[in-house]
């Protein structure tokens, strides 16, 4: 097998949050983590490349260094989320190709391989997510990140009127506090995330 470089970036819940044996099975393969959050990751990632390496980006977590100067929008499910451009701007750079890949339990769903242009950064966005939006209308309770996704979203939908007395099914409604006091409402059967008053 050829000696390519690769490597993994990942938010730091997910890093912590990875048990010891998948780790050391990843280290057994010389797989390199790169924390999304690190200031050098962006350095890193264009170092892997540069030595046509592999880099593994997990973007519905959608985290990264500081504050992205040039985020752009996409639609997810019925909401407009905000989507960290970084990754799509450091391959219109190096001119590298992505290929999606979307998990689908113990699937994986490989897709043609893209390449990002500089001029239009923003289609290769909404590619991407629209292809992961088919697979996530179809199997919901699959995605690991629902309980951060109210914290990429753009847009928010009006909230539906509830009356007082009325009872709403618990599987069709989460809603949960922020540490900012905000409450915050997600519909699961459409995907629409609400501001909800207190």
């Amino acid at each position: 097998m050829p000696n390519i470089p690769l490597a993994a970036v990942l938010d730091n819940d997910s890093y912590n949050n990875e048990n010891s044996v998948l780790r050391a099975e990843h280290e057994n393969l010389r797989i390199e983590y790169i924390l999304a959050e690190d200031p050098k990751s962006i350095f890193k990632m264009k170092r892997i490349l540069k030595n046509n390496g592999v880099i593994i980006i997990c973007i519905d977590g959608n985290t990264g260094s500081g504050k992205d100067s040039n985020d752009y929008t996409a639609k997810l499910l019925n909401s407009v989320v905000n989507v960290r451009s970084g990754s799509f701007r450091l391959l219109s750079m190096t001119k590298k190709p992505f290929f999606p890949v979307l998990a689908n339990g113990d699937i994986l769903q490989i897709y043609d391989k893209c390449y990002v242009e500089k001029s239009n950064i923003g289609v290769s966005i909404e590619y991407l997510y629209r292809t992961f939006n088919n697979l996530l209308k179809e199997n919901p309770y699959l995605w690991r990140f629902w309980y951060i996704y109210h914290k990429q979203v753009h847009l928010w939908n009006d909230p539906p009127p509830i009356n007082e007395g009325d009872i709403i099914p618990r599987e069709m409604w989460f809603t949960f506090l922020e540490k900012s006091g905000e409450k915050v409402g997600l519909e699961v059967s459409t995907g629409r995330v609400y501001k909800m008053d207190s």
